[in-house]
């Protein structure tokens, strides 16, 4: 992520073309053999922190601003353009399990 520092803090780069680049450079990577990972609460909370700290940068959000996540998802339109990390995830988990898991016969 801190190779990105001139990316997030480029004027000439549109925030829409930085959410893509984040998109398909950070969450591509978090995304890597998500299928095998055993989801615990603390797991969960980890990974919403790292993606709202991600979603935090290139609006130069610092953490002590004390701006919540609810508003940084409303700022980003998180919530409207793309369904949650954890449910892309989960997705990916129950596409796995159907294509490795035997068929059953009736």
């Amino acid at each position: 992520m801190t190779r990105l520092n001139v990316i997030w803090k480029s004027n000439s780069i549109s925030f829409p073309v930085k959410l893509k680049l984040l998109n398909s450079l950070v969450v591509s990577i978090l995304l890597y053999e998500c299928e095998s990972w055993t989801f615990t609460a603390d797991l969960e909370r980890r990974i919403q922190a790292f993606v709202h700290t991600c979603y935090r940068r290139p609006l130069r959000i610092s953490y002590t601003e004390r701006k919540t996540n609810a508003f940084v998802r409303q700022v980003t339109n998180y919530a409207g353009r793309q369904e949650p990390l954890l449910a892309t995830v989960n997705r990916r988990k129950l596409a796995w399990y159907m294509a490795t898991s035997p068929a059953r016969t009736p």
